[in-house]
C-alpha cells in the first residue's frame, strides 16, 4: 500500500465523508470501538476531551451523534467496550467508555451546552 493511499484513507475517515471498504477496514483496525457503536459516536474525540478535563466539550461531541448521552451512558449495552483495543491480548481492561460519557453528561447537567441549529 502506498503512503498516499494511507493518508487519503485517514483523511476521509477523519472527515467522515467516505464509506469506501478500505476506509471501513482502517476504522475496524484502528478505532474498533467507534465501529461497534450503533450511534457512530466519535469515541476517541470525547475520550480525549474527558482526559483533558474538557467535560463540556466531551458532552458536545456526544450530542453530535446522539441526543441523549446522559441516558446512553447509563443504559447502553457497551458494545464499544467489548471492541476496545485496550482490552485485547493482554493490554489490560477496556476503557470505561460509557462511564466517561455519563461523567461528561453529569458534569454538563450543571452547565448546559448551547446547541447551534
Amino acid at each position: 500500500m502506498s503512503a498516499n493511499f494511507k493518508s487519503t484513507t485517514a483523511l476521509s475517515v477523519a472527515e467522515g465523508d467516505s464509506t469506501a471498504p478500505q476506509d471501513l477496514f482502517w476504522l475496524e483496525q484502528n478505532i474498533p470501538c467507534q465501529v461497534a457503536c450503533p450511534a457512530g459516536t466519535d469515541i476517541p474525540g470525547y475520550l480525549e476531551a474527558v482526559y483533558q478535563g474538557r467535560f463540556r466539550e466531551a458532552y458536545a461531541i456526544n450530542l453530535r451523534d446522539n441526543v441523549f448521552p446522559a441516558v446512553l451512558g447509563r443504559v447502553c449495552s457497551r458494545p464499544c467496550e467489548d471492541a476496545c483495543r485496550h482490552g485485547r491480548d493482554g493490554n489490560g481492561e477496556p476503557v470505561a467508555i460509557c462511564f466517561s460519557k455519563r461523567s461528561a453528561a453529569d458534569f454538563s447537567a450543571s452547565q448546559p451546552v448551547e446547541l447551534q441549529p
